[in-house]
């Protein structure tokens, strides 16, 4: 298996191939050029540098897909244990109520969940495959807030949406301090207040970007 920066072998993170005619003269030689590799994109302290934890990271929130920027998917919460876990209940159901709507339906179309949570602070942020934004508060699982930005997606065979993206604006405070960025199938990125829901007007134009601007069709 191959790394994402080209490498092979264990210490690239991946499984070393079949071990054919390699001496270890070619073992050290791919070491070396993974170790460069490494050095290269992630400086001198390797990945760990890559996945750096933020305060908020820190705190056991889940502020990415994969928790850190690096992806490491690992919370420092300690509360549920291999022993208690088979102790645990619903505590909620929450339901988004997107459903398939006409013109969507049919075995050339697909509507699907896949969004990954996002949790900042005392929220949980989700996406509706119809791209709308959902803000939920993770102890009762009551909606705090939606935003639908009423996307064209009648045209789209595949109708998903994996998740969405938080942004804090270093050293800022009020309105727009705490950003959730999401994007549509209709090519329009959006910033919102993430406490509010509200787009976030110094984004674009209304809190809204046309990414198909000044792109040639």
């Amino acid at each position: 298996m191959e790394s994402p920066d080209g490498c092979r072998g264990p210490r690239c993170g991946g499984i070393p191939p079949p071990r054919r005619h390699r001496d270890s003269r070619s073992e050290s030689r791919v070491a070396r050029v993974c170790e460069s590799r490494r050095r290269r994109d992630f400086g001198t302290e390797g990945v760990v540098a890559a996945a750096d934890l933020s305060p908020t990271e820190a705190d056991g929130d889940w502020p990415h897909w994969g928790r850190t920027a690096g992806g490491l998917r690992y919370s420092p919460l300690t509360q549920i244990t291999r022993e208690n876990v088979k102790n645990l209940e619903v505590a909620w159901v929450y339901h988004t109520g997107a459903t398939i709507r006409p013109g969507e339906a049919g075995l050339a179309h697909e509507f699907n969940f896949e969004a990954t949570p996002i949790k900042v602070r005392d929220k949980l942020f989700l996406c509706t495959p119809h791209a709308e934004t959902i803000a939920i508060e993770p102890e009762t699982g009551k909606e705090v807030w939606r935003f639908d930005p009423r996307a064209n997606v009648q045209d789209d065979e595949q109708l998903s949406c994996r998740g969405v993206s938080y942004y804090e604006r270093p050293g800022a405070t009020g309105v727009c301090t705490h950003r959730i960025l999401t994007a549509t199938l209709h090519a329009k990125l959006y910033a919102l207040d993430a406490d509010t829901g509200q787009r976030c007007q110094d984004f674009g134009s209304n809190g809204e970007v046309d990414l198909t601007e000044g792109m040639a069709w």
